[in-house]
């Protein structure tokens, strides 16, 4: 019914944009071309999604050759290296029970970083396939979850979170690319969102939700011991505020925020003054690719 009353409108709107003087062959074509095509809901759910790996990793391989990418192709999502030069994706994981999904290539070897759940628990790990193809499972235990958070500039260093100290809270852990030793960098006991790490590893920003129109944005610095999160977004009111990504000269942290408009603007904090400045201010509001290393 819906449809027919669309399809109704979409006609009624093109006989009265249609000139008086049209030929009767003329405004059949102009009520052909409003015509809205249909599609059946078994052609909806035959259709294939890919996706890049995270925002926060390498999504080249290191030759260039690939690109690491999620597909459904066969019923269930899996991890697949997808030539640049064209052909067929080649397949990394070959899952029929579990969704799992590319993450990062290493920056300087073919080793893939791939999150997974189990039989749809969406209690995601956190695995690395190496080059043989063996498979090692980097946060193992029960009822956690984890996910990628990004690699130190350096490719030595990535940065995992997981909720496995408590389940209310993701921590931030280092993961040595070499030998996979870590170490919690950040213990989240203030109940935070981890939305960034800096290029050079000092810097964690948070976020934390006051409602659904109302949050701040802190920084942490992670080479002073102890050192709590810095509340960087003082208000009043309901204003929403929002990590982008900390600049590759690990001097800023650019961040969205309504506070000073209908829309929500792209500002610059400086991390050693404090000083706060716009970069991009439009009539809409800016957007920005930022994946949640908590995966929410």
């Amino acid at each position: 019914m819906i449809r027919s009353i669309s399809m109704l409108a979409a006609v009624s709107l093109a006989a009265l944009a249609a000139p008086a003087f049209a030929q009767p062959h003329q405004r059949h074509a102009m009520t052909e071309e409003a015509q809205v095509k249909t599609y059946t809901a078994q052609q909806f759910f035959e259709s294939t999604s890919y996706r890049v790996g995270s925002p926060s990793g390498f999504n080249f391989s290191p030759d260039g050759e690939f690109v690491l990418v999620t597909s459904d192709a066969t019923g269930v999502f899996n991890a697949y290296k997808m030539p640049v030069a064209g052909g067929e994706p080649v397949p990394l994981t070959q899952s029929s029970t579990n969704a799992t999904f590319g993450a990062s290539f290493f920056p300087d070897d073919p080793r893939v970083l791939f999150t997974a759940d189990e039989g749809g628990n969406e209690l995601n790990h956190l695995f690395v396939m190496d080059m043989a193809g063996t498979v090692t499972d980097l946060t193992p235990g029960e009822e956690l979850k984890a996910a990628f958070a990004g690699w130190n500039a350096d490719g030595k260093t990535f940065y995992v979170t997981t909720n496995e100290r408590d389940s209310a809270a993701f921590d931030l852990y280092a993961y040595d690319a070499a030998t996979y030793e870590r170490s919690r960098v950040f213990t989240n006991e203030g109940g935070f969102s981890i939305s960034d790490v800096s290029p050079d590893g000092r810097w964690v920003a948070l976020s934390k939700a006051l409602s659904s129109a109302n949050s701040d944005l802190y920084v942490a610095d992670l080479s002073a011991a102890g050192a709590e999160p810095k509340l960087i977004t003082p208000h009043e009111g309901n204003v929403s505020y929002g990590a982008y990504t900390f600049t590759r000269d690990n001097a800023a942290l650019i961040y969205a925020t309504n506070e000073h408009g209908e829309f929500s603007q792209a500002w610059r904090y400086d991390l050693a003054s404090g000083k706060k400045s716009p970069v991009v201010e439009a009539d809409w509001d800016v957007a920005f690719l930022q994946y949640s290393p908590t995966g929410r």
